[in-house]
């Protein structure tokens, strides 16, 4: 009896360590893989597993090298993971304001006298801001995606027009956003001796060939603030070279005028402009009864034989400006006929002289 329950019992004992085995290599292996125990298995088609189905942009592994990378396939889903939550995590956040500068694109200088706008996509109601002299702004950022506006405060043209995301001042140095725009030459005048009050300035720029400016050559206008002694002007680059100009100024109300060789007219040229007082005259014609007349007025200073003319208006009234200081004479003559005549000498002094009334005498 015993000996014939011999085999059984060892095939009983065989099955049971079978199993067993089968039992500690599947707890064993990584999870969410079911191992290949039974021969052949690696020769079909293989399963992906979890991780592959959810990164299918990781490599499948050659049936010799399975068993070798099944924790290497968990380590490339995290990496993978990792990489999708950081494009979105670290997007470039909305910043509170713009900051940058508007340069010279020829010069890189910093460009005065530009304005900046910023509003979000389909909407213009932001008013522009202006930049300071050299060409810097910081204005408020309200939306992901912006329209940024840049204008010519001293000629009122436009100067662009640039889209930007937070993602576009990515490699943006300390200064900001760095804005090269083509315009002329520009001049910062420096006004030495006139008080610093705001004041409409009459220039113009002259050529060797063209040395003076002369009458009925038309001039531009300029005002300089309360707190600035200075001009910023923006040039017409065609109308002159790269060589030398003379830069002319004339003030009208107090006679203030100026001339300044400038030897490069390229980029942003600052210069200094000494300012000496002229005369200002003014007055108005009358007949013997103190009616207004039409008539022709003219000055001629002592030594010298030409003259400045200017005829009265409706009322009488005239003004000669830009008049050297000191004695000369002032010549009426009326419009109608008969013509009658009248010469006063006068002395004039820096600046605006007292008002003359010239009675015209009948003939």
């Amino acid at each position: 009896m015993r000996t014939r329950l011999a085999p059984t019992v060892a095939l009983t004992l065989g099955i049971a360590i079978a199993a067993a085995s089968v039992w500690l290599f599947t707890r064993n292996a990584p999870s969410g893989t079911v191992p290949s125990v039974m021969p052949g298995v690696d020769d079909q088609a293989p399963s992906k597993s979890p991780q592959q189905i959810q990164h299918p942009s990781v490599p499948q592994e050659s049936s010799a090298n399975k068993q070798a990378s099944h924790s290497q396939v968990q380590e490339l889903a995290s990496a993978s993971d990792s990489v999708q939550r950081t494009s979105v995590l670290t997007r470039a956040p909305r910043p509170g304001w713009l900051q940058g500068r508007v340069v010279d694109a020829q010069t890189s200088q910093g460009l005065p006298g530009v304005e900046v706008s910023l509003n979000p996509f389909g909407d213009e109601s932001a008013d522009p801001q202006p930049a300071d002299r050299e060409g810097r702004f910081r204005i408020r950022w309200s939306s992901d995606r912006m329209m940024l506006r840049l204008g010519d405060r001293l000629t009122g043209r436009g100067l662009g027009t640039l889209a930007i995301t937070p993602e576009s001042l990515d490699g943006c140095g300390p200064e900001g956003l760095v804005l090269p725009v083509q315009v002329g030459p520009t001049l910062i005048v420096k006004l030495l001796g006139a008080p610093h009050e705001p004041r409409v300035w009459r220039y113009r720029l002259s050529t060797p060939n063209d040395p003076a400016p002369r009458h009925g050559v038309s001039w531009n206008e300029a005002t300089n603030s309360e707190s600035s002694d200075s001009l910023v002007l923006r040039v017409k680059k065609r109308n002159f070279g790269d060589g030398h100009v003379t830069l002319h100024v004339l003030e009208q109300d107090e006679g203030w005028v100026g001339a300044v060789q400038i030897e490069k007219l390229v980029g942003v040229v600052q210069i200094e402009l000494p300012l000496s007082r002229k005369s200002l005259l003014v007055g108005r014609i009358v007949d013997e009864l103190g009616e207004p007349q039409r008539a022709w007025v003219s000055f001629t200073r002592d030594g010298d034989d030409r003259s400045i003319s200017v005829q009265t208006a409706e009322d009488g009234s005239w003004q000669l400006k830009g008049l050297d200081p000191g004695p000369g004479r002032l010549h009426v003559e009326s419009k109608q006929t008969p013509t009658r005549k009248s010469d006063v000498e006068v002395v004039l002094v820096e600046g605006r002289n007292p008002a003359i009334e010239v009675p015209l005498p009948r003939p």
